[in-house]
Parts: C-alpha cells; structure tokens; sequence
C-alpha cells in the first residue's frame, strides 16, 4: 500500500502525457516526465525496502535495473517521440488506466 501511492501518481501522469503528448510544448511534457521519474524512484524505493528480506540479491538487481530504465526521463521522452512505439503505448496506457480506476484501501 505504501508504494500504491507514488505508482498511482506515475501512472496518472503517465496517462495524461501519453494522451496530450502531441497539444503540448515539449518542455512542458519533459517536465512532466521529470516528475514520473521521481514517483517511479520513490515507488522503487519503497518496494525494494519492503521485499528485500524476501527475495534473493539477483531478484533485488532486477527490480532496480528495470526501475533504472523506466524510471529515467530521457527514455521515457524518446519513447514518447517515436510514434513507431504508439501500438505498444496505448496498451500499456490501458492497463495504467485499468490499474487507476481502482483505490484500494
């Protein structure tokens, strides 16, 4: 529950400069991504915190080396620029927005 919080933030944000990436400046959406980034590194955080008394060292590189990709604004601004991605995008913006819908308490 103490990751939900920054995950949700991400993936809301997410969403929106998925949705809006071609209506705004590009800095503007930067900027944005920048903030994704943060949620993603503190969800990071948290998780890793919580499951490493429960996973081996090699499960704790995963998590880190796959938040290290996706938490990074750079990547996610040129995934976001290269339309050949779309297809892929709008799935997981789907299942983003599926996972939002819900509040779990």
């Amino acid at each position: 529950m103490k990751a939900d919080k920054p995950l949700r933030q991400a993936f809301e944000l997410l969403c929106r400069c998925f949705n809006g990436r071609h209506r705004v400046q590009s800095n503007v959406l930067y900027e944005a991504l920048v903030r994704i980034e943060g949620s993603l590194r503190e969800a990071e955080e948290i998780l890793t915190n919580l499951l490493a008394p429960f996973l081996t060292s090699k499960n704790l590189f995963r998590i880190s080396s796959s938040f290290g990709i996706l938490a990074d604004a750079k990547f996610l601004s040129r995934v976001f620029s290269d339309e050949s991605y779309d297809e892929e995008l709008e799935k997981l913006v789907d299942a983003m927005e599926y996972y939002t819908q819900f509040h779990y308490t």
